[in-house]
């Protein structure tokens, strides 16, 4: 009798074991997801700092006489990119 209750503490122990190492392997994965979130939010605002400042540039070779094929031959992109950001 005692050895059936000795059996069951030592299996419930070993399963509260197993799940204690999941759920800190979860935390590493949630923490490590979060800072691959934070990196990614840095890099979009990298993205949108440098996309506003190629359409400054764009407007400034515009008001300085470049016609949009010029534009786009400077700045690598299409002239559809340029006229759309002149718009």
């Amino acid at each position: 009798y005692y050895k059936a209750i000795e059996d069951r503490d030592t299996a419930i122990m070993n399963r509260d074991k197993e799940l204690k190492h999941k759920d800190e392997q979860l935390q590493q994965k949630s923490e490590q997801l979060q800072q691959k979130s934070e990196q990614l939010q840095q890099k979009s605002e990298q993205l949108q700092q440098k996309s506003e400042q190629l359409n400054n540039i764009v407007r400034s070779l515009y008001s300085n006489g470049m016609n949009i094929l010029q534009i786009a031959e400077i700045t690598g992109i299409s002239k559809d990119e340029v006229a759309e950001i002149l718009k």
